[in-house]
């Protein structure tokens, strides 16, 4: 599977992965349980206390997790958004929040590249090694942290997030020119296809 992901991504993310997956989320900020995620998964995400106080993760959907029987790591450091299971990779731009998923533009890849997947798993273990598991009593001391609302940015809406960018053909069509015609172009003809000769020579013959 190769495919580009746009708009509401982890929506779309829900319906391409079943439910009997075992989801390993790399996600830096998490504002919202939007993902589908089940016992025995395992989330890392920004759960530093500076992340809770100005509202960039929601202590309340930590604990959403967690009560499900996730696996909820903390690295101050995380900044990836990132979705493995033992098939598939999805890795973008989307944060798991009510902002990524109704107004900003955002980009994901799912792929089951065997050599992606690989060095996808590699980096979630290694990052793993590095974060916090964090304990009913730890998710207990982070919701008692006064969050600070920020100021609020404003968006428009986006047509390129609505869009659906998948394979598509073009066909055109094609006629001969007239001998009148084509003296009129010959000049620029002839420059193009020496230039795009030169490009073609040196991909092919680099020395």
């Amino acid at each position: 599977m190769e495919q580009f992901l746009t708009g509401d991504i982890w929506k779309e993310v829900n319906k391409l992965f079943k439910k009997g997956q075992q989801k390993f989320a790399c996600i830096a900020y998490v504002t919202s349980d939007k993902l589908e995620l089940s016992k025995g998964d395992t989330l890392i995400c920004d759960a530093s206390t500076f992340a809770i106080k100005f509202g960039e993760t929601s202590a309340k959907t930590l604990n959403t997790y967690f009560s499900k029987g996730i696996k909820v790591l903390s690295n101050s450091q995380l900044h990836s958004k990132l979705l493995l299971t033992d098939k598939y990779l999805v890795i973008g731009s989307a944060n798991l929040s009510k902002s990524s998923a109704e107004k900003l533009t955002e980009s994901s890849v799912v792929t089951d590249n065997d050599i992606l997947l690989s060095q996808a798993k590699a980096f979630y273990y290694n990052l793993t090694a590095e974060s916090t598991l964090l304990t009913r009593q730890d998710i207990a001391a982070l919701l008692k942290i006064e969050v600070v609302k920020r100021p609020f940015k404003r968006t428009i809406k986006s047509k390129t997030r609505q869009k659906k960018f998948g394979d598509r053909y073009w066909f055109i069509s094609a006629s001969a020119l007239s001998e009148r015609t084509y003296n009129k172009i010959k000049d620029n003809v002839e420059r193009t296809t020496a230039k795009i000769g030169k490009v073609l020579t040196k991909k092919i013959l680099p020395f």
